[in-house]
């Protein structure tokens, strides 16, 4: 589903409060990490995704290595990711179980 309004945007965040972060990284400088801070200060759970962090606990929270392996439903996947890596991850997002109420299908 593509957003491109501040209202679209708004109408996801008034519905979803578990977010699914591919590409989430540990690095500060990063916008990713910077997303991420955000969106666990506004009170989402953030479920980081990233395969070269496995287990490891980014702000509080535990790293899995792909959507695959989160167990509890998401009601939105968000990807920060270097552009050449794109077109695959949006793949992978787009045949997820993605449903904005927040229940997988």
């Amino acid at each position: 589903m593509l957003i491109d309004t501040d209202e679209g945007l708004a109408s996801i965040f008034q519905r979803v409060k578990r977010i699914a972060l591919v590409g989430a990284s540990v690095k500060p400088e990063r916008p990713s990490h910077q997303v991420m801070q955000f969106l666990l200060d506004e009170g989402f759970e953030v479920i980081p995704v990233n395969p070269g962090l496995v287990g490891q606990t980014l702000l509080g929270c535990e790293v899995v290595g792909s959507l695959e392996a989160i167990s509890r439903p998401c009601g939105g996947q968000s990807m920060l990711s270097p552009a050449g890596r794109c077109c695959a991850l949006t793949g992978l997002l787009m045949t997820s179980d993605f449903d904005p109420d927040g229940a997988v299908k």
